[in-house]
């Protein structure tokens, strides 16, 4: 893999990009520790051991020809038509280390993580990730930061957007 600055990157806390680079220098950091490609240490050492045999992080050129006509489907409510997706299912897109961008699954594998964050959380014999872990991913408080397409500042805590009272979304995203 060819290493250097992403196209638009800033150095770190100057620009837009500057948290994608944090993503790349951990993947490079792996794979030099490793041996091994950053997607496949994921998926052996987090999505394996947790279940989500049907999520791809970082997909490889196979697994996104495979895959490919299944990502980025998006229902027209208006016309009960599927509209897709197109930069969602860009193989540059879904190759990304950023899981942002790089990380597709299911909706079941999603629980899977979320019972798995809960069991850490709760404390419960057997939880696969540790309390701290699992801390660390489901808190809120790591700041706001500007969402691009509502102009909006919000938090997050598990990829989900908090706090959208502001923009008429209720009290909850939802109710997990």
């Amino acid at each position: 893999r060819e290493c250097g600055p992403l196209s638009g990157w800033d150095a770190p806390g100057s620009g837009d990009y500057s948290e994608y680079a944090g993503w790349h220098f951990l993947g490079e950091i792996i794979e030099a520790s490793t041996g091994n490609a950053f997607n496949e240490v994921i998926r052996e050492e987090v999505l394996e051991p947790l279940g989500m045999v049907d999520t791809f992080y970082g997909m490889s050129a196979s697994e996104h020809k495979k895959t490919c006509k299944r990502i980025g489907v998006m229902m027209d409510l208006s016309t009960s038509c599927p509209v897709p997706m197109l930069a969602d299912k860009m193989r540059t897109i879904c190759s990304e280390w950023n899981p942002g961008y790089g990380c597709y699954g299911t909706a079941g594998d999603l629980v899977k993580m979320v019972i798995a964050i809960d069991d850490a959380l709760n404390k419960r014999e057997g939880a696969i990730l540790t309390f701290d872990s699992a801390y660390q991913l489901a808190r809120e408080g790591r700041g706001l930061r500007l969402d691009r397409t509502t102009r909006e500042n919000y938090d997050f805590a598990l990829g989900f957007m908090l706090d959208l009272v502001s923009n008429g979304f209720g009290r909850y995203i939802s109710s997990t």
